[in-house]
């Protein structure tokens, strides 16, 4: 039985939108997006799987598929009730964004956070990216959305269990990568910077701030164009990366400046 043609490069157009991570604002804006300039008809479909119970407004807009996953079957299980097609954008964004002890006798004594922390932003997102990936290459082709972070690069002493998580899913992400383009299954891996949502309590703009919407558009951009590989939005945040990667003293200080920053859970 031959695959079915994947007619996604360039020029994509989806039937669904299929975002893990529900809640996230930068993935629900791509989602939006999405749907709005690469479906081809009104009747195309968001799909959010997500922990939270929708509201009623919520409901009368997308699909909504409850999970709250432990183990890797119950993530395979949930990833092929979906039945993921060719023609599907799926958006993987999920985690919580959050500044732990920087010292090592504060995370000895938090293991349950380094554990949670680890698990939602690691272990839960990579479980879920090879699990779309593996129903994608039955289906013949897909394209896949996977939000990282510009904090993972490098791991700062600040947050380090966060962005160490982050790290992982962004490894992982890429070494898959090239394997899955011969299956005409795209990863596009966003590296957003700081981002004002509701999870932050105060953030003052800057020439490393982005937003939901140049992320999303900076995503069907690229989408059009049939791209992938790692994007960096904004672009600066990959010499930053660079200068702090290699100059150990510029690391310090931007570990001190994030300890100064404050966040709010959801």
């Amino acid at each position: 039985m031959s695959k079915p043609q994947n007619n996604h490069f360039p020029g994509s157009q989806f039937d669904r939108i299929i975002l893990f991570g529900g809640t996230s604002e930068i993935g629900l804006k791509i989602a939006t997006d999405s749907k709005c300039k690469l479906a081809p008809s009104e009747d195309s479909l968001i799909v959010r799987v997500q922990r939270s119970i929708p509201s009623e407004q919520e409901l009368k807009t997308c699909r909504h598929v409850l999970w709250s996953p432990t183990t890797s079957n119950e993530v395979m299980n949930t990833v092929r009730s979906l039945s993921i097609g060719h023609r599907d954008l799926v958006v993987i964004s999920i985690g919580d964004l959050s500044l732990d002890d920087h010292t090592a006798e504060g995370l000895a004594n938090s293991v349950d956070y380094v554990e949670k922390n680890l698990y939602s932003n690691g272990t839960l997102p990579i479980l879920t990216l090879l699990a779309v990936a593996n129903s994608m290459i039955s289906a013949g082709g897909g394209s896949v959305i996977v939000v990282s972070s510009a904090a993972a690069f490098p791991v700062l002493d600040s947050n380090s269990i966060y962005s160490a998580s982050k790290l992982m899913l962004d490894e992982v992400a890429q070494s898959i990568a090239r394997d899955l383009r011969k299956h005409e299954i795209r990863i596009l891996l966003i590296r957003p910077g700081f981002v004002p949502t509701k999870l932050h309590r105060r953030r003052s703009s800057s020439f490393l701030s982005t937003s939901t919407e140049e992320i999303s558009k900076t995503v069907i951009k690229k989408l059009r164009r049939g791209s992938y590989g790692v994007v960096w939005i904004p672009r600066a945040w990959a010499l930053v990366s660079w200068t702090l990667t290699f100059f150990p003293y510029t690391r310090r200080i931007a570990s001190r400046l994030m300890r100064n920053l404050r966040f709010n859970g959801k």
